[in-house]
């Protein structure tokens, strides 16, 4: 069997009508949540149980903030903060151990806004601990407890005594040791710094992920296909469509046909998301009937998503050329070679094509030559 690459994106193409929908779920990450820009909250007289954009300096100019392909891209000063999930209950140790900030475009810094002695009536001990590093596109891992972080405001001890001065950098580890292990967490989420446009893919914490990007939500134009109609040698409008979306444009993409690895692809830009087109079919011998299951996984956002389609027997005219009985009979179960090639992104070998499968339509672009010929 083999799996081809469609280009799903270049100026100007769009799909035009709906694919069917898989039924399988939309991808293997079912507990993330989606959020775009118009969902955003404001800081108010204190922080709002949601995503919300923290208050900014006097004087500072708006940002500009949008959800697109990237996420949420933010140009210019912006704290993008969540006072829902905080993980009471969680030493920060445990929580930023397993927090990520998935950066597409740009970078950021992963923040906790605190109250180092909530119970005080006099001194509660306002912070926030950043690390001195930030996120970008290859380093998604939020630094842990060895690594060097800042805090915005003085750390105090019971007593009122300055143990570190705002603006201080230590180890995670000795500033939360200098906090007491009575803190209160009043937030998490990213800072992001003017001079550049930086998206957020993604926010993982307490065990909670939530994308910015557009929900994944993969299509094929077909569940069940006979033997003839999935050979796609001398027919490349044959075989099963799958269109895999919700990915970030440019992300390396792995993808697997039942468990077998394919080459690695690179998801494009399609209407604003991040996509991926692929065309299965069999190139090499009337594939065996049976339900087969195509993966594709986002190697920077972490999307997951799958495919599942059915094949089932055909009549065959010409026994010869795949082995088996009369030429009336189910197709023999030949077992071809797994192959992968992917359709190069070069623009004088593709085409828009308008293909009606199903009754529904989708634009692609494709390469004019037979794929067999790949």
């Amino acid at each position: 069997m083999k799996i081809t690459r469609l280009l799903a994106a270049s100026t100007g193409i769009a799909i035009a009508g709906a694919l069917v929908a898989t039924a399988l779920p939309a991808s293997a990450n079912p507990g993330d949540v989606y959020v775009t820009a118009d969902q955003i909250g404001v800081e108010g007289d204190s922080y709002p149980a949601q995503w919300f954009a923290g208050e900014q300096p006097t004087g500072t100019p708006a940002a500009t903030v949008t959800s697109d392909a990237y996420g949420l891209s933010v140009d210019g000063r912006y704290q993008l903060l969540n006072g829902a999930n905080l993980g009471t209950g969680t030493s920060i140790e445990d929580l930023v151990g397993s927090a990520k900030v998935i950066v597409s475009r740009g970078n950021a810094a992963f923040q906790i806004p605190i109250f180092a002695h909530p119970d005080s009536t006099t001194q509660k001990g306002f912070t926030t601990l950043r690390p001195a590093s930030f996120n970008t596109p290859t380093v998604s891992a939020v630094p842990g407890v060895d690594q060097q972080w800042v805090t915005s405001g003085a750390i105090r001890d019971a007593d009122g005594n300055i143990v570190y001065a705002g603006g201080s950098t230590d180890t995670l580890a000795n500033l939360l040791a200098a906090v007491g292990t009575e803190y209160q967490i009043l937030a998490s989420g990213v800072f992001l710094n003017p001079g550049e446009v930086n998206s957020i893919a993604a926010i993982t914490w307490n065990g909670e992920t939530t994308r910015f990007t557009k929900q994944a939500a993969p299509q094929q134009n077909v569940t069940t296909i006979t033997q003839q109609d999935f050979e796609i040698t001398d027919n490349d409008d044959n075989g099963v469509f799958a269109l895999f979306t919700g990915l970030i444009p440019g992300e390396t993409v792995q993808v697997t046909l039942d468990d077998e690895p394919q080459a690695d692809e690179v998801a494009e830009e399609l209407e604003g998301e991040g996509v991926l087109g692929y065309q299965i079919g069999s190139v090499d011998g009337v594939v065996a009937p049976g339900t087969y299951t195509v993966v594709a996984t986002g190697v920077l956002s972490g999307v997951v998503q799958s495919i599942q389609f059915t094949v089932t027997g055909a009549a065959v005219t010409d026994p010869g050329t795949i082995g088996g009985g009369a030429g009336t009979a189910p197709a023999a179960a030949v077992q071809p070679t797994l192959a992968e090639t992917g359709v190069e992104a070069n623009m004088g070998l593709l085409t828009a094509a308008v293909l009606v499968l199903a009754g529904l339509t989708m634009v692609l672009v494709r390469r004019r030559a037979a794929i067999a010929n790949d």
